[in-house]
């Protein structure tokens, strides 16, 4: 049976490299390296990574469409183990300037025109 869709905001299905940075509580670096997206929203997005990651960090992601750049502050809420040997964490977008709301809407329309035109 399947179960009913409890998210506010669609999510686009995307497969893009970004940065990513972890920081705990006392805004320190633990550790950054590279990542994917698997989805994205408005409000935040599934990231598969190397490392696993704790819930309730920070997690500073650097997000680029064409020659326009975008830091965007988050906050773990999940983290799980997939068969590949990789870890997917989902992030809640806690911090957005301006900009960055701009650039991640643009971001968003960019994959719905991808997944209408296929």
């Amino acid at each position: 049976m399947n179960q009913p869709n409890r998210r506010k905001h669609d999510r686009q299905k995307s497969l893009n490299l970004l940065d990513y940075e972890i920081i705990d509580a006392k805004g320190r670096t633990l550790d950054h390296g590279m990542g994917r997206t698997r989805n994205v929203s408005v409000k935040g997005l599934l990231l598969e990574t190397h490392i696993p990651v704790e819930e309730g960090h920070t997690v500073l992601v650097t997000i680029g469409l064409e020659e326009e750049v975008v830091e965007i502050k988050g906050k773990i809420v999940y983290m799980s183990h997939s068969k590949s040997n990789r870890y997917r964490v989902g992030l809640e977008f806690l911090e957005m300037d301006r900009k960055g709301s701009r650039i991640l809407k643009k971001y968003l329309q960019m994959f719905e025109g991808n997944q209408a035109a296929a």
